[in-house]
């Protein structure tokens, strides 16, 4: 049986729904989508499930390939990064101080 959100006419419910289930089906605290734009150098925030509550009002709600070109250069490889530290991660390294400074997370 399809879902609702799944054949409504607005892709939101449909995200909120994905994430959910992204998120509880891997066991994390936080799981989001992200768009890529057409242009390819900027990505959106479509939708986010965070246990975390309220602070996720703080999360940022795009990125520039400017500000993380190797972290774009892996999304022209694979649409799906599944980043377990960030921080530390090759392709989310450079992220580590805009994360620290302006965002809780991207």
């Amino acid at each position: 049986m399809q879902s609702p959100e799944l054949a409504g006419p607005r892709p939101e419910p449909a995200f909120e729904r994905i994430v959910a289930t992204a998120q509880q089906t891997l066991g994390v605290g936080r799981a989001g989508i992200w768009l890529l734009s057409s242009s390819g150098d900027r990505i959106s925030l479509a939708a986010l499930q965070d246990d975390r509550g309220p602070e996720t009002e703080r999360f940022a709600t795009a990125l520039e390939r400017s500000v993380a070109p190797a972290y774009f250069t892996a999304l022209d490889s694979a649409r799906t990064l599944a980043i377990e530290d960030a921080p530390r991660d090759a392709r989310t390294r450079e992220l580590a101080e805009a994360i620290s400074i302006r965002w809780v997370w991207v």
